[in-house]
């Protein structure tokens, strides 16, 4: 998922937005489907190890998320 995504300031991604895109990600290649609670399992401490990140919550709107980062398209 790492390769994914790059620092950028100023960037919001959302804990909502990450999981469709890696779900769908997973159905394309036919692997098994995720649940939310494990996906927040790996990426919380995958955000804070590659890009020194925290899981925020005050970010404005619905759903927590990280700031900071992008997705890239894929």
């Amino acid at each position: 998922m790492s390769e994914l995504l790059t620092s950028e300031p100023g960037q919001i991604l959302r804990v909502n937005d990450a999981f469709a895109v890696f779900r769908r990600l997973l159905k394309e290649r036919e692997l098994p489907d995720i649940k939310r609670s494990d996906f927040k399992a790996v990426l919380v401490p995958l955000m804070k190890d590659e890009f020194n990140v925290c899981l925020r919550n005050d970010l404005g709107g619905s759903g927590r998320g990280w700031k900071g980062v992008k997705m890239l398209p894929v």
